[in-house]
């Protein structure tokens, strides 16, 4: 057995690891100072001069062959002490107990937006999006060490593992305002970044495909070193009219793919593209941009007579690639066939948005089969995931009560409220809507991230409004925090039947969960804007406090959506609904001290 106490600032946090064959007998923890020990309803209740204090229920799982498996565990109370009891598992497999979660703010004193995160094959994460803040951390060392000017600047940030470095960041923009969406990593280290800009002075496109502002919002794409101190290459995308990119994948070592919106009517289309034109309004566009940004491999129009809008691209397991967003458009090409043929909300006469999902080969020559995915109501595609199998997860949010195949989901009816999430599993060929659930209840609720991990389960990520939100209990934070809306992650099983386990994700503020991604050892990463300052769980991350303004970014660490480092607030006591705090809070509003009693080997890894 090996245990670690990780001590960093104010914060104390605990993870034990039962090797095969090893007793959780043997893990004790002491709280001296507290007056009794007790069991309610599963957690851990510390009596104190300042009232109950509650460690709400443990977490224990064992990873086997790619899949997270959830073992019973339950305390056990021995006077001052406190440990654990395992229901059944397999004994020749490490049994992980009482798992972490670690966050931090990322911003200066101004605005700070994050867009986009992704990690690279060390979980690094790497997150993107915009900023007015002139002191943004980080930044000294940097290719851009400063605002260039304007009112935003996009701003790269680094950062390890368990979130507790900063180890890199960089400004990047012209003299006008400069937007950051969308972060990829190459296998080499190179970092990609894309977004939109104002700016006519953008640095490092000369000799890109584009190496002018052509009018208006230009699209770019920039590339730079690994550790964010060089600018390997940059370039705008764009026509006379607006033009913006939200989402980019890369597709082997030769292949930046990005796809956005345009209003322009003369983007050059290349490589005999599937759709030469702009059908009408506002269309989407795919392009294939060469790794050093100097050639444009290909470049399509995609989109009806009506308003189409990407907002993911991800590259399938033949080389094709996957485009979804909305679309007003009754006429969206390549539908014919499709799990969903036509437009969910003509039978009622509005020109509402219905999803959209479309497979186009890698050329961007031929489109193979896309498909409309909504009901009566507004439907937005916002991301998408591939199974290890092949299929598509695609998720976002809908005011449609009316979205197919929802028998049998883990939630088969709208919640309620403006709007409820959804995450739908459809066919490699799109030809089969396998299920939909609604993801919400009685507020609004948006699914705005999707992953697929390898052991078959679909996480997801967003905000909400709603109390109550289905499978919270025993979570992180199983309670929602406060402000207008938390954020939330969600676990569900490959089927969409079931919810695995979720958890609330914020403060007392407004907290907007943007970017999810899955570590290497099944860690669930999550990034986005918040206006709380009472983030938990921020206590040890590289930016411990909220540095003003009006939002701070922030990314978060959950080695399981299900923790015991849980806090509820003595009888009486405080607001904010039970936000998830670490052992630390704990000891520090109730100077307690811990003292970790144990056989077997001893950990103290920092």
């Amino acid at each position: 057995m090996t245990y670690a106490i990780r001590a960093h600032g104010h914060n104390v946090e605990r993870v034990f690891r039962l090797a095969p064959g090893a007793s959780a007998g043997s893990i004790h923890m002491r709280l001296a100072g507290a007056k009794r020990l007790s069991l309610k309803d599963g957690a851990l209740v510390a009596q104190t001069g300042n009232g109950p204090v509650t460690l709400s229920r443990p977490v224990a799982y064992q990873d086997i062959e790619g899949r997270r498996r959830p073992v019973q565990v339950a305390y056990t109370v021995h006077g001052h002490d406190y440990g654990f009891q395992l229901g059944a598992y397999d004994h020749s497999h490490p049994v992980v107990v009482d798992p972490l979660v670690q966050a931090t703010y990322l911003g200066g004193t101004g605005t700070d937006l994050p867009r986009g995160m992704t990690i690279d094959g060390g979980d690094h994460v790497y997150v993107v999006g915009s900023t007015d803040s002139v002191d943004f951390p980080g930044v000294t060392g940097g290719y851009q060490s400063s605002n260039a000017g304007g009112a935003t600047d996009v701003f790269v940030a680094k950062l390890s593992a368990n979130l507790k470095t900063l180890l890199h960041a960089t400004y990047y923009g012209g003299t006008a305002d400069d937007y950051g969406y969308s972060p990829a990593v190459a296998s080499g280290g190179t970092v990609y970044v894309t977004g939109y800009t104002d700016s006519t002075d953008l640095p490092g496109t000369s000799g890109g495909v584009q190496g002018s502002n052509n009018g208006g919002l230009d699209a770019f794409v920039a590339s730079f070193s690994s550790d964010l101190a060089t600018l390997n290459a940059a370039t705008y995308l764009g026509g006379s009219g607006d033009d913006q990119i939200e989402a980019m994948t890369l597709g082997g070592s030769t292949h930046v793919y990005v796809a956005g919106y345009t209003k322009s009517t003369d983007l050059t289309a290349t490589g005999s593209p599937y759709q030469a034109s702009n059908a009408g309004g506002t269309d989407a566009f795919v392009a294939d941009l060469s790794t050093d940004l100097t050639a444009a491999n290909a470049l399509t129009y995609l989109g009806g007579t009506g308003e189409d809008k990407p907002y993911a691209v991800i590259v399938g397991g033949s080389g094709q690639v996957y485009v979804a967003g909305s679309t007003k458009s009754t006429d969206f090409p390549g539908t014919t066939g499709g799990a969903q043929a036509s437009h969910g909300a003509v039978s009622t006469g509005t020109t509402g948005h219905d999803a959209f999902i479309a497979d186009l080969a890698g050329n961007l020559q031929s489109l193979t089969q896309s498909t409309y995915l909504g009901g009566s109501g507004d439907d937005v595609g916002a991301s998408l995931a591939l199974a290890s199998g092949g299929s598509v997860y695609v998720a976002g949010y809908t005011g449609s009560s009316d979205l197919a195949k929802t028998t049998g989901s883990a939630q088969p009816s709208y919640g309620g409220g403006t709007v409820d999430g959804f995450v739908s599993n459809l066919s490699a060929d799109l030809t089969t809507l396998d299920r939909s659930t609604y993801v919400g209840r009685s507020g609004y609720d948006l699914a705005l991230a999707v992953q697929a991990s390898s052991g078959g389960d679909v996480y997801i990520a967003g905000y909400t409004s709603s109390q109550g939100v289905p499978g919270t209990s025993g979570g992180a934070q199983p309670t929602y925090a406060g402000g207008a809306h938390d954020g939330y992650v969600e676990r569900l099983n490959s089927g969409l039947s079931s919810i695995v386990q979720a958890t609330y994700l914020g403060g007392t503020g407004d907290d907007q969960p943007n970017g999810l991604r899955l570590g290497s050892s099944g860690q669930i990463y999550v990034a986005g804007q918040t206006t709380s300052t009472d983030l938990p769980g921020t206590s040890g991350g590289a930016q411990a406090s909220y540095a003003g303004g009006s939002e701070d970014g922030f990314a978060a660490e959950y080695t399981d959506l299900a923790t015991s480092n849980g806090y509820s607030p003595p009888s009486g006591g405080g607001s904010g609904g039970g936000g998830a705090i670490g052992l630390a809070g704990l000891l520090a509003l109730l100077g307690l001290a811990v003292a970790a009693l144990a056989t077997g080997r001893r950990s103290t890894r920092g």
